[in-house]
C-alpha cells in the first residue's frame, strides 16, 4: 500500500500507484546488488508508480511543489525495498 499525508486534506491511498506495481517484481538482481535510481533493472515500473502517487496527490493552492516531493519520496522508497528485499544494503 502507498499511503500518503499531508498532500490532500485528509490522508489518502495512492490506489493507481498500488495497481501500477501489482504482479511487478521490482527487487534487485542479486542479493550482492545494491543498485540506485537510474540503475535499477525495473526503473520505469518505479517512474511509473511514482507518477500516479504524485497524481494522486491534491495539494492546497500555493503547495503543488508536493506533488513533485510525493513522487521523488515514493521513487527513493521503492528504490530502498528493492534493494532490502533483495538482501542487499541500502
Amino acid at each position: 500500500r502507498i499511503a500518503l499525508g499531508a498532500v490532500a486534506p485528509t490522508p489518502l491511498r495512492a490506489r493507481k500507484a498500488e495497481a501500477a506495481l501489482v504482479g511487478t517484481a521490482i527487487i534487485a538482481c542479486a542479493p550482492e546488488e545494491s543498485v540506485r535510481w537510474g540503475e535499477h533493472p525495473h526503473d520505469k515500473t518505479i517512474e511509473e508508480a511514482a507518477r500516479l502517487a504524485a497524481e494522486a496527490a491534491v495539494p492546497r493552492t500555493g503547495s503543488e511543489y508536493k506533488q513533485q516531493v510525493v513522487a521523488g519520496l515514493v521513487r527513493r522508497l521503492l528504490v530502498e525495498i528493492a534493494n532490502e528485499v533483495g538482501g542487499a544494503d541500502a
